[in-house]
C-alpha cells in the first residue's frame, strides 16, 4: 500500500491491525505511552466494487480529537474471510457477494468512545474464459450411465465454484446418448455422440464413441469370511463376458439398503446393528443384490450371501435420463 504522508494505510489482518505495540524489554524508568485517542475515522475509497482475484489498495486516515493525523493508530478491521483477503495490499475479492469491511477505534479507556466506519464491498466474477470437460474412469458401452464434470477457468487461471455456475448440458444426438442437467450420461444404443457443456456461452466438447455392452455377468466377492458389528466388510465387483473375460473397464454403480435391529416407533435404533443389509452393483444393466445378515446380538458371525445376476432392463424418461430397477 501507498504510505505517503500525512495518511497512513492500516496494516490489514483477520482481525487485529495497525494496533499500537511496546517493546518487549523496557528500560525500568521508561513507561508506556498512553495509547493515542481517535476521534475520527476516513477511508478512501468509501465504498468498492471489484472482481474476484482482484485487489483494491484501500486508504485508512485516523486523526485525533485536535484534528491532528494519528500515526500508528490503534485501529482494527474486520471482514468476511469468506469472500475478502485483507493484506498490506489492500482488499481482495475472493468470491461474488456483498459484503463489508468494518475499521474500528481502539480507545484507551471506557471513557473514550468507539469509532467505527463500515465499507460497504461488492465482489464480482470475472468473465469465464475456458471450459474444460472430463468423464468419469470407463468406457461409455450401451446401458452404462457415465458422470461428466465441467469446470470453467477465468482468465487468470483461478476456477469458478461449480455452485456459482448454471450449466448447459447437450448431447449431439439423444438417439445414442442422453445427458442429465448434472452431466451424468447415459448410453442408449452404438454410435458416435458428442457431450457438451456450456456456461456463459463458453462451452467444451467430449466425443465418445458407444459401443455394445460386452457384460454377461456380474459378481460380487469379499475376503472375510466372518463379520462382526462395527466391521468394515471390502467387497469388489467383478464384470465379464460371455466367455468369462474380464469386462475392466465398464463403470460400476454401487448401493445398498439395510433393515434396522428396532423399529424407530417409540424406539431407538442403535447404530451398528443390522438384521439384513443388502448391496447392489449396477453395470451396464446388469443388476446383482447380495445379502448379507448381521444378527445384532452376535458378536462373530458367519457371513452368507446369495447372488442372482439378472438383465435389468433401461426405462427410458425425456430422452436425457434413466431409472433402473433397485433389487433389494
Amino acid at each position: 500500500m501507498d504510505v505517503t504522508p500525512p495518511a497512513r494505510f492500516v496494516r490489514f489482518a483477520a482481525l487485529l491491525v495497525g494496533a499500537w505495540t511496546v517493546p518487549a524489554v523496557l528500560p525500568a524508568q521508561q513507561t508506556p505511552a498512553p495509547r493515542p485517542v481517535v476521534s475520527r475515522i476516513t477511508i478512501e475509497p468509501a465504498s468498492i466494487t471489484l472482481q474476484a482475484g482482484q485487489t483494491v489498495p484501500v486508504k485508512v486516515t485516523a486523526y485525533d480529537p485536535q484534528g491532528n493525523v494519528v500515526l500508528d493508530p490503534p485501529l482494527r478491521v474486520s471482514g468476511a474471510r469468506s469472500g475478502l483477503s485483507l493484506s498490506d495490499n489492500g482488499v481482495k475479492g475472493l468470491r461474488a457477494g456483498k459484503y463489508e469491511i468494518v475499521v474500528s477505534s481502539l480507545p484507551p479507556d471506557t471513557t473514550v468512545p468507539v469509532v467505527r466506519v463500515t465499507v460497504p464491498i461488492t465482489v464480482t466474477w470475472p468473465a469465464i474464459e475456458k471450459v474444460e470437460i472430463a468423464a468419469d474412469p470407463g468406457r461409455l458401452y450401451t446401458a452404462v450411465t457415465l458422470a461428466h464434470r465441467a469446470r470453467a477457468l477465468h482468465a487468470d487461471g483461478s476456477e469458478r465454484p461449480g455452485t456459482e455456475i448454471s450449466w448447459r448440458w447437450r448431447s449431439s444426438d439423444e438417439s445414442v446418448a442422453g445427458v442429465d442437467r448434472f452431466g451424468y450420461v447415459t448410453a442408449y444404443k452404438a454410435g458416435a455422440v458428442t457431450i457438451a457443456a456450456e456456461a456463459e456461452g463458453v462451452s467444451a466438447a467430449l466425443k465418445h464413441t458407444v459401443v455394445a455392452n460386452p457384460v454377461r455377468s456380474l459378481a460380487i466377492e469379499t475376503a472375510e469370511a466372518a463379520v462382526r458389528t462395527g466391521d468394515v466388510l471390502h467387497l469388489s465387483a467383478t464384470a465379464k463376458r460371455s466367455t468369462g473375460q474380464l469386462v475392466a473397464d465398464v463403470p460400476i454403480l454401487w448401493s445398498y439398503t439395510y433393515v434396522p435391529d428396532d423399529s424407530i416407533a417409540g424406539h431407538v435404533t442403535v447404530i451398528g446393528t443390522v438384521t439384513r443389509t443388502t448391496c447392489t452393483v449396477v453395470s451396464g444393466g446388469m443388476l446383482l443384490t447380495t445379502t448379507s445378515y448381521l444378527p445384532a446380538r452376535s458378536p462373530l458371525t458367519p457371513l452368507s450371501e446369495s447372488a442372482s445376476p439378472e438383465r435389468a432392463p433401461l426405462t427410458r424418461r425425456g430422452g436425457s435420463s434413466t431409472t433402473l430397477p433397485w433389487g433389494s
